[in-house]
C-alpha cells in the first residue's frame, strides 16, 4: 500500500513508534508499501520547532525519514487541485493542504487527528 503520513503520523513513527497502533505499525512496516512524507510536514514542523511548541527540527526529521526509507515528496501544483474542497471542522492549513495532497495522489493519509478522520474519506487511523 502506498501512503502519505501527516506531520503527527511522521513524528511519531520516527519518535515514538511505541504509541502506534497494530493497523498503522503493520502498513508502516510492510515492505511493499511506499510511505510518503510531504515538504509541508517538514515546513510545519520547522516552524513548530522555532516557536517551541516540539522539541525536535525538521533536520533530525529529515534524516529519520531517510533512515526509515520514508520518500519525500514535492508540493506540486496539482497538489492544490483540491485544496478548496477539503471540508475539515478547523482551519489548518497544513492539515487542508496534507489531506489535498493525498487526494491528488491517490493515497490514504495516515493520522491521529479526529477532524481529519472523520471528514476525509481515505485515511488511516494511526492509533488503530
Amino acid at each position: 500500500m502506498n501512503l502519505l503520513c501527516d506531520t503527527s503520523a511522521v513524528i511519531q513513527s520516527l519518535v515514538y513508534p511505541e504509541k502506534i497502533g497494530k493497523l498503522a505499525k503493520n502498513e508502516l512496516e510492510d515492505q511493499d508499501s511506499h510511505i510518503f512524507v510531504s515538504v509541508v510536514s517538514l515546513w510545519e514542523i520547522a516552524i513548530k520547532s522555532r516557536i517551541g511548541k516540539i522539541s525536535i527540527s525538521a533536520e533530525q526529521i529529515y534524516e529519520g525519514t531517510n533512515l526509515a526509507g520514508f520518500e519525500l515528496i514535492d508540493l506540486t501544483y496539482g497538489d492544490l487541485s483540491d485544496h478548496n474542497n477539503v471540508e475539515l471542522s478547523h482551519n489548518d492549513p497544513f492539515d487542508r493542504l496534507l489531506c489535498s495532497i493525498a487526494r491528488s495522489r491517490g493515497v490514504p493519509l495516515l493520522t491521529s487527528d479526529k477532524a481529519i478522520l472523520d471528514s476525509v474519506e481515505s485515511t488511516i487511523d494511526l492509533n488503530k
